[in-house]
């Protein structure tokens, strides 16, 4: 991805996501990327992988060496230490009708969350709604939808909307140029969905405590933006509330 684009850089991508929250600038430091995402991702995919592989099982669990930890590993953030993925296995039917109760009244008071990037700004989705990890592969265009829907790639037997996750989140901002640097590599699957967010990096899987986010109060707007994880300049995704936007706005005509 191409740094020349004044999104991209840690200021601006900041103003943007407390312009979101609607919250001044400079309410948070943030946090650059490192420099060993592509070792990261590797061990995220390969435990997705054990998820996949245990998913017909009656209690999976998809477990990181925490003794290897992650190479970018950021030793001054005694918070945010990283530690093994733990899922357990949802067995109850997927349904798009989002939560009436937001992510923090529905969230444990630590959660652990994967860390992606997409075009320079860092989203978080909850290892608790997060449903597998897929590299992308060929993708169909579909005729007929939206911008943001990048089209339909099949795994196995599952067919899996891609999402052009920066057309979606900051679609005020997404220019040509953007567009043209871009490079998505995985599919971040939204719970039991068949909805994926596409993404250029998995970064890492963290450990949070609520006091960690900085939690949006009016929701009314980008309901699929529960808040900002404080430390990380990173937007924390409301995946029920973003599963229903999708396939509301997917049916639009």
């Amino acid at each position: 991805m191409s740094q020349d684009d004044s999104f991209f850089k840690e200021d601006v991508v900041e103003a943007y996501l407390n312009h979101l929250l609607q919250e001044p600038k400079g309410a948070f430091e943030s946090s650059p990327l490192t420099e060993t995402d592509n070792e990261n991702a590797k061990k995220i995919l390969q435990a997705t992988k054990l998820l996949e592989k245990a998913s017909s099982a009656q209690e999976s669990k998809y477990l990181l060496n925490t003794e290897q930890g992650f190479s970018g590993e950021t030793k001054s953030q005694e918070d945010h230490k990283e530690i093994s993925v733990q899922v357990e296995n949802k067995e109850e039917e997927f349904s798009n009708v989002p939560n009436s109760a937001g992510l923090k009244a529905r969230i444990e008071d630590r959660f652990q969350a994967l860390f992606f990037d997409v075009a320079g700004l860092t989203l978080a989705v909850p290892l608790t709604e997060l449903g597998g990890i897929h590299q992308i592969s060929s993708i169909t265009h579909i005729v007929g939808k939206p911008k943001w829907f990048k089209g339909v790639m099949v795994k196995g037997e599952n067919k899996i909307n891609c999402v052009d996750s920066a057309q979606w989140v900051m679609p005020e901002k997404y220019s040509a140029k953007i567009k043209d640097c871009i490079d998505y590599k995985y599919l971040v699957m939204l719970d039991k969905s068949p909805w994926g967010m596409m993404s250029e990096s998995l970064i890492n899987t963290v450990e949070l405590q609520k006091s960690d986010v900085k939690w949006r109060e009016d929701t009314s707007k980008r309901p699929w933006l529960a808040g900002m994880v404080k430390e990380k300049m990173c937007a924390l995704v409301d995946v029920p509330s973003f599963i229903h936007m999708l396939e509301s706005d997917a049916t639009k005509k």
